[in-house]
């Protein structure tokens, strides 16, 4: 699905409410990337980074929770890879 169409149905899944998040927070100037990774409960999914003056945040771009990056009650539990405009950034096992 693309962009257009994601907006004008006012639906998508979590990888496009991601690519939506972190735009949102590179065009208010935050430093940001988005996560591909896995979380309970919803398994593989998108969640995003930012760089935040306490440190950094993780947000469910679903629900728009945000978590410390060391809070024990953040679902994501592991990341396959980061992405920015610069650089994808690959975790392998």
């Amino acid at each position: 699905m693309c962009l257009q169409q994601f907006l004008q149905m006012l639906s998508g899944d979590e990888e496009e409410h991601a690519i939506l998040l972190v735009n949102y927070f590179l065009s208010i100037g935050k430093k940001a990337w988005l996560i591909c990774g896995s979380a309970i409960p919803e398994g593989p999914t998108a969640y995003v980074l930012t760089e935040e003056s306490q440190g950094y945040w993780v947000w469910n771009p679903s629900t728009g929770d945000h978590f410390r990056t060391h809070d024990t009650n953040c679902p994501l539990q592991t990341i396959g890879c980061l992405v920015n405009a610069e650089n994808v950034r690959s975790f392998s096992e």
